[in-house]
């Protein structure tokens, strides 16, 4: 295990004046205080067992998980405590349920005091649209609410789920609910590609380059976000619900209000390479990037212009973000040579001259 002066970390204190490219000069809707405190990460294990390409705590924040291709591994701190593997590779977001009773490796829920899968109908069966000719479907993304109920879906249709020469909508984005998958709402039919997918308790996104707003409660759609110059390749909601993150190919990060859809996002250009990783921290405005520059890098959503905090490359790019529910810790999955999950130690401090 290397420490934290081997692998490289910098601060960026309060002050520092990074290229004013790096962050558009708008202040977010629920801006912070201007005396921000300083961030530091300090590198606490780095595991090369049990890699995944999703990452998520459990809420207890003693437990956490990460998965791979239908296999989840289960750990405790950096200890590992169990695998499990799924029905299909085709496996998408991760989280564990609100009570924390289940791992949610979307499409499939795993009850951890059972040690089983829970019994569900058969996905396919419930994707094709009554319009199209039969086919199969082909997973694109899939992501589980909180409570573990819904599930939202986005499948490609058609021979081996691209929709070559069949009739009728080749992409469709469904919410399905319960063990039965019962159609709850279609949010999408069509042939553009949604290659992502993010829900909350209030609301659904579904983004090929714009992104798509449907609100659970009224089953209607209620906003369309534009701005993106290429697909949004990664959705995630804060904790609280209070903002959305949607992450582009070309490494720009857009923050949006839930309270008011139409306020002009912050923008932040995260990085010259791709973007794939973004995650709020829950209880700092700061949110969390990653790419194929292999740098974790925090930035401020409080309207300051540079970001607070950034590794040194981590040795490849990085695949997936999660901070615990205290915002002590952050995974970072690092797809390099070899693949390992990094995990950092997250400390905050008040600046010189700030109050208690």
């Amino acid at each position: 295990m290397r420490t934290a002066a081997q692998i490289g970390v910098w601060i960026l204190a309060a002050g520092c004046a990074p290229p004013q490219s790096m962050i558009d000069d708008h202040a977010h809707p629920g801006a912070h205080p201007t005396m921000e405190p300083h961030v530091t990460l300090h590198v606490l294990a780095e595991l090369t067992t049990g890699y995944g390409r999703r990452l998520a705590f459990a809420p207890d924040g003693a437990r956490w998980a990460s998965a791979i291709t239908g296999a989840a591994h289960l750990w405790r701190a950096a200890a590992p405590a169990g695998d499990v593997v799924a029905a299909s590779t085709a496996t998408d977001r991760l989280r564990f349920s609100r009570d924390g009773a289940r791992l949610l490796l979307a499409p499939y829920s795993y009850d951890l005091a059972r040690g089983a899968w829970s019994a569900q109908a058969p996905l396919l069966d419930k994707l094709g649209p009554p319009t199209s000719e039969p086919g199969a479907f082909g997973l694109t993304a899939s992501a589980w609410a909180p409570d573990g109920e819904d599930l939202v879906v986005s499948a490609s249709f058609g021979p081996g789920g691209h929709g070559g020469g069949i009739p009728g909508p080749h992409q469709r984005v469904v919410v399905l609910r319960g063990p039965e998958r019962a159609l709850v709402d279609t949010l999408y039919e069509g042939d553009r590609e949604m290659r992502s997918v993010a829900i909350d308790d209030h609301f659904v996104a579904i983004a090929g380059r714009d992104v798509a707003i449907w609100s659970r409660a009224a089953h209607r759609r209620v906003a369309e976000l534009t701005g993106h110059e290429t697909t949004v390749t990664e959705l995630a909601f804060s904790p609280d619900g209070r903002m959305l993150a949607s992450l582009d190919g070309r490494g720009v990060l857009r923050v949006w209000s839930t309270a008011d859809w139409h306020a002009a996002p912050t923008r932040v250009q995260t990085s010259p390479q791709a973007a794939l990783a973004v995650a709020f921290h829950p209880r700092l405005p700061v949110i969390a990037t990653g790419g194929y520059d292999g740098v974790v890098r925090l930035w401020p959503l409080s309207g300051a212009t540079e970001p607070r905090v950034a590794s040194a490359p981590l040795g490849g790019w990085i695949e997936a973000l999660a901070f615990d529910p205290g915002g002590t810790r952050l995974l970072a999955a690092a797809n390099g040579e070899p693949a390992r999950i990094v995990m950092f130690e997250v400390a905050a401090a008040q600046p010189d001259g700030a109050g208690p």
